[in-house]
């Protein structure tokens, strides 16, 4: 049997976020499908392939305007960008998961109301990884934002790992890594702020292929693994 991924926090809140406007706007979103069968009725009179093209381009205008006006009038957009900065960072675990570099990684843990991206397993420790998209340049207040932002995330880490859901006394370093525009704005890809390390995206895969040696052992990794997937998947279906 194929295991779905599960949806992350930001997908949710987008998904929600989409539902909540669809519900909102009913009768808008009535009128507006009420003359989108109109159009496409119109394309009943013409022939062959210009009615298919006539109706394809219909629907893909439909659709391109109910998804501006989703973005536009809702928080949508931030949503948006958050999962493409959690999915690249999910996508450079994995490759250093099939490279050697990690032991592993469980994504998107709901504990105590807050959501930890990414909580990875390597043989030199456990690091919490906060995913950030910046479109543009990173100002020093918004770094600062999320360098703490992180630190808060490391610390719900190790509590999390000290709870009896997981009962593991190990400690939980920040990470923080940003793509997008504001990334190019990290000197050198690394910069340490606070204590704690912040990547610039394409230069995570190399930062987890320094960490290749330590004292934690795979054994230890992967039951941690299983009981934190098991938490994770219990609290996102209750």
């Amino acid at each position: 049997m194929i295991r779905r991924r599960p949806r992350s926090y930001a997908q949710r809140q987008l998904r929600a976020e989409l539902f909540s406007f669809l519900r909102l706007n009913r009768l808008a979103l009535a009128r507006f499908v009420g003359l989108w069968g109109i159009v496409l009725a119109a394309g009943l009179l013409m022939h062959g392939y210009v009615r298919g093209l006539y109706q394809g381009g219909a629907t893909v205008l439909f659709l391109a305007m109910l998804g501006l006006s989703f973005l536009v009038h809702t928080d949508a957009l931030s949503q948006l960008v958050g999962t493409w900065g959690e999915d690249n960072t999910r996508h450079e675990i994995d490759i250093a998961r099939k490279n050697g570099c990690i032991w592993g990684a469980v994504h998107n843990i709901e504990f105590g109301g807050q959501d930890i991206d990414h909580l990875v397993f390597m043989p030199a420790g456990v690091v919490a990884v906060e995913s950030k998209w910046r479109r543009y340049r990173i100002d020093a207040s918004t770094l600062q934002r999320d360098v703490q932002q992180a630190i808060y995330m490391a610390r719900r880490g190790r509590l999390l790992l000290q709870s009896r859901n997981i009962g593991a006394s190990l400690p939980v370093d920040p990470l923080l890594v940003v793509w997008g525009r504001g990334g190019r704005d990290i000197p050198g890809g690394e910069v340490v702020v606070d204590g704690v390390t912040v990547l610039a995206g394409p230069s995570l895969h190399a930062w987890f292929g320094r960490r290749v040696t330590g004292a934690l052992a795979r054994e230890t990794a992967e039951d941690l693994q299983n009981k934190l997937t098991h938490f994770r998947d219990n609290v996102i279906r209750g």
